[in-house]
């Protein structure tokens, strides 16, 4: 499992790099106007269903999977999933064609008609995404499932390539080329997801009468998955709705969210995806064999792990945000005024990755237990109170009070979700928080105290670049020395994992 989630970490990193480089590329050329908030709307239009189907789908999928390899068929239980699903994604890629007017002028209110019916054109062509991301989200459960992680940790990167090569034919007036390579991108990853499942030669076949409704598995699955859409996609529903608001402010506010949003969503996707990504499978085997002391064992150790790395980077994200968003955007198009306001959406923005990390470990048990109702109620809390934050914030505070909001509201759906597992450990006499979480809060603070301490005299002799990189140099060391002196049990794992994946890598060379 530790080397899984390390090739996962890797090569996610690798993925957010060109994913990172795309952003770069984006904001240079073509910066944060009004064709850009069309492009980002047009995404959205279809990103709102898009999103909740196919995360819901590999997420619920997993659970089920585990079920049909007990009883020794998960590969003609998938095979009837595909043919049963085939059908209705075909039928939802021509609803979202024609919904489009509809979907776009919910999500973007604020736009002149004009743009809107640009917007239309745009998202009716990425419409064929529902395809192609739902058979992703399926094909990357079953391999999951069976330990395949290489394929689905490195999707991003044929992706990436696609859109980049886009923007490059784009320009400031002109972002059609973007929207082409993004519907392109999807499909070259889904023909990157079969080249694994030929190597396993997976016995593919279209069913005609699937059975999958009388399948009681089939059933199951069904019953699981309106609430884990819904719960699932908590945060990517509370930016739509940010977004949504942000039309009504001047044009530029929705590119500068995303742009802010794309940079805290490195350091989840890296740090945090690929532990729940290697854990989810394990979580979902030791429910259904009932387990369940195991359960909450292993998610709360794995939990001490990602906090152990998501604490520092959460301080340091929200203390350098201004220096991150100058290095990573500002160049040609995109210009200081623009930087700034996007790192203060950033500094807002900072907490998100700690509440959201640690809802989403705790809601993948209760999707391994089946019980979806309970992360599907506190996806809804959520909701509701980033609609009433940003009602409340956005008149004295613009476009930095969606994201507070979308903050807040993520604090809120950790809380809420945490208490909803609290009576589940309880009967099983084990603890919910691993005891080092006080030592990370506390090295944390002594970290930020440092760098403040620092802050006026780095700046003074080192220009920006040399005063980001010695300031995340002193707040790693001030961080690790301090929980080495408190005796931390998880940095010694950690340090044992790294070692562990080195040797085998000089072994395999």
């Amino acid at each position: 499992m530790k080397l899984n989630v390390l090739i996962i970490i890797i090569f996610t990193l690798l993925g957010k790099m060109t994913g990172f480089l795309r952003e770069v590329v984006m904001t240079a050329q073509i910066g944060a106007s009004i064709y850009t908030d069309i492009y980002y709307y047009s995404i959205s239009a279809t990103t709102l269903i898009t999103s909740m189907v196919t995360v819901g789908i590999g997420t619920a999928i997993i659970p089920i999977l585990s079920e049909a390899e007990i009883e020794g068929r998960m590969d003609s239980f998938f095979n009837r999933l595909l043919s049963a699903v085939f059908p209705i994604l075909f039928l939802g890629v021509g609803a979202l064609y024609f919904l489009a007017p509809v979907l776009l002028y919910l999500i973007a209110p604020g736009i002149s008609a004009e743009m809107r019916m640009l917007a239309v054109n745009y998202s009716r062509i990425l419409s064929l995404n529902l395809f192609s991301i739902s058979v992703q989200a399926m094909l990357t459960g079953y391999l999951q499932k069976n330990q395949k992680f290489f394929y689905p940790a490195s999707l991003a990167l044929p992706l990436n390539v696609s859109i980049i090569v886009g923007i490059l034919l784009s320009n400031p007036e002109n972002v059609l080329p973007i929207v082409l390579a993004t519907a392109l991108g999807q499909f070259l990853c889904l023909l990157w997801l079969g080249i694994p499942m030929l190597r396993m030669k997976y016995p593919f076949r279209l069913v005609r009468k699937s059975g999958f409704r009388q399948d009681p598995l089939g059933q199951q699955f069904m019953r699981m998955l309106p609430p884990t859409l819904l719960g699932t996609a908590a945060y990517q529903l509370n930016v739509l709705i940010d977004r949504s608001l942000a039309s009504l402010l001047p044009s530029g506010n929705t590119s500068y969210l995303n742009y802010a949003d794309k940079l805290q969503g490195i350091v989840y996707s890296i740090m945090v995806m690929a532990f729940l990504t290697v854990l989810f499978p394990r979580q979902s085997e030791y429910a259904s064999k009932k387990e369940y002391k195991q359960l909450y064992q292993v998610t709360r150790q794995n939990l001490s792990l990602i906090l152990l790395l998501v604490f520092p980077l959460a301080i340091g994200l929200m203390f350098l945000s201004q220096e991150i968003t100058q290095i990573a955007y500002m160049r040609n198009q995109f210009t200081l005024k623009d930087a700034i306001v996007t790192g203060n959406i950033l500094l807002f923005y900072g907490g998100i990755v700690l509440f959201q990390s640690t809802a989403e470990m705790f809601s993948r048990t209760f999707l391994a237990m089946k019980e979806t109702t309970k992360q599907m109620y506190a996806a809804l809390i959520s909701i509701g109170a980033n609609i009433l934050l940003n009602v409340i914030l956005i008149r004295p505070l613009g476009v930095y009070g969606l994201a507070l909001a979308t903050t807040l509201a993520a604090f809120v759906r950790m809380a809420s979700i945490m208490w909803m597992s609290k009576k589940y450990y309880l009967q099983h006499q084990e603890k919910m928080l691993p005891a080092s979480i006080v030592k990370y809060f506390l090295a944390s603070l002594l970290m930020l105290g440092s760098l403040l301490g620092f802050r006026q005299i780095l700046k003074n002799h080192l220009g920006l670049y040399g005063y980001t990189l010695v300031s995340v140099i002193i707040g790693a060391i001030v961080y690790f020395v301090v929980l080495i002196l408190l005796r931390t049990d998880e940095l010694i794992e950690l340090k044992d994992m790294t070692i562990g994946f080195v040797k085998r890598m000089r072994r395999s060379t």
